[in-house]
């Protein structure tokens, strides 16, 4: 029997993130491994302090992962494919130099890093996307383009360019 790689998601959770998106991208790893008929894909969820997370509807999701947890999987053998910024629309109350130094590292090790919604905000505020093809939020594009004018903002649904997957 072939014994099959699981691939590792982190969505790293932002206080008040909007719930459909990220829900949306999770349904569809979970589709892709019934379809597949095996666990492919797999995910955990991550905060800065560990602790539960209110969306913007104010469920609670647990968490597994502290941010500082999340950094010591990184060099590891267990470190995810994908690290997954979710965030909402006061995106910038949730800047830190511990979360952009996370991305960085994430970006160094060939990490796939990601926004939702207004994820694109932090990984462009860690320096990540200058001169990058990426799409946001509608509700903050003119923000992050007065802030962040190297980067190349498409009003489209995602983008993916090089080690980087934005999605509005």
């Amino acid at each position: 029997m072939l014994i099959q790689e699981t691939e590792s998601f982190v969505f790293y959770l932002c206080p008040d993130y909007p719930m459909v998106p990220l829900a949306s991208a999770i349904e569809v790893l979970s589709v892709f491994n019934e379809v597949l008929g095996y666990k492919k894909y797999d995910w955990m969820f991550a905060s800065l302090d560990g602790k539960p997370v209110a969306a913007a509807n104010l469920i609670a999701s647990s968490v597994q992962l502290s941010l500082p947890e999340l950094r010591k999987l990184l060099p590891t053998g267990k470190r995810p494919r994908s690290v997954m910024i979710c965030s909402g629309i006061d995106v910038h109350l949730h800047a830190n130099k511990s979360l952009f130094a996370c991305l960085r590292e994430c970006a160094g090790q060939k990490i796939l890093v990601g926004g939702i919604s207004t994820g694109t905000y932090l990984i462009a505020s860690a320096g990540l996307l200058n001169g990058k093809h990426c799409v946001v939020h509608w509700e903050i594009m003119e923000k992050l383009r007065k802030e962040f004018p190297d980067l190349y903002i498409l009003p489209d649904l995602y983008e993916i360019d090089g080690g980087f997957c934005t999605c509005a």
